[in-house]
């Protein structure tokens, strides 16, 4: 709003009217360039990029799915190699863990096997004896039930004879200390076994001693 300045005297006496303020107007025109001269310059700039923010925005975006793609997909990959590991883990103990179980006594039976031999000797030495006396009779019939006992223990843990002569000759289940040429034979076949072979839980603890049967 202007303000009308009231004349003074000298000013009535010359006839001049009084003049406005007119710094207000002044300072809005001179406003009215400057605000109006940023639209064209923006205009100029988005045209000579030929994108528009919008879509520069969308392709930031999609740049970013992308990279969080292949992130997810590496992430998948690790997950999946670790838990193929953990299995194999799993399953490598669960077997050691079988194989201590079933093989836990193999010292034990090692122990056991001379006293087998011992009482298979002592029973081919009675069976030979033909006498007819009492007290070799109750000598053989108290060595077979101990035998029996026996037998039946260490079967009940896993322990089997390896079965050999009339066998075809296997060099992971018995070993040879004597050749016997033959020429009714095809392939090498066990002739005698002079000490027995045991397997624990399968897994060969002794090999029988044998001797082999050969073509010559």
């Amino acid at each position: 709003m202007n303000e009308e300045v009231k004349p003074g005297p000298e000013e009535i006496l010359n006839g001049k009217k009084p003049t406005k303020l007119s710094g207000v107007e002044d300072q809005i025109d001179s406003a009215e360039p400057a605000a109006t001269s940023v639209e064209p310059e923006s205009a100029e700039g988005a045209a000579s990029q030929g994108v528009s923010p919008s879509e520069d925005r969308v392709e930031q975006l999609e740049k970013q799915l992308q990279e969080a793609k292949d992130s997810a997909s590496s992430f998948q990959d690790q997950l999946l190699r670790a838990m193929a590991d953990l299995e194999n883990f799993r399953r490598r103990a669960e077997k050691e863990k079988s194989d201590l179980r079933k093989y836990s006594l193999e010292g034990l039976m090692k122990d056991i096997l001379p006293v087998l031999d011992s009482f298979d000797q002592a029973m081919g030495q009675l069976a030979e004896d033909d006498t007819t006396q009492q007290d070799h009779a109750n000598m053989k019939s108290g060595l077979k039930l101990i035998q029996k006992q026996l037998t039946d223990f260490v079967t009940k843990n896993g322990l089997e004879p390896i079965e050999s002569v009339g066998c075809t000759f296997d060099p992971n289940l018995h070993q040879a200390i004597r050749r016997v040429d033959c020429d009714e034979v095809e392939q090498d076949m066990v002739h005698e076994q002079y000490s027995k072979g045991y397997a624990l839980n399968g897994r060969v603890i002794r090999a029988a001693v044998v001797s082999v049967k050969v073509k010559p």
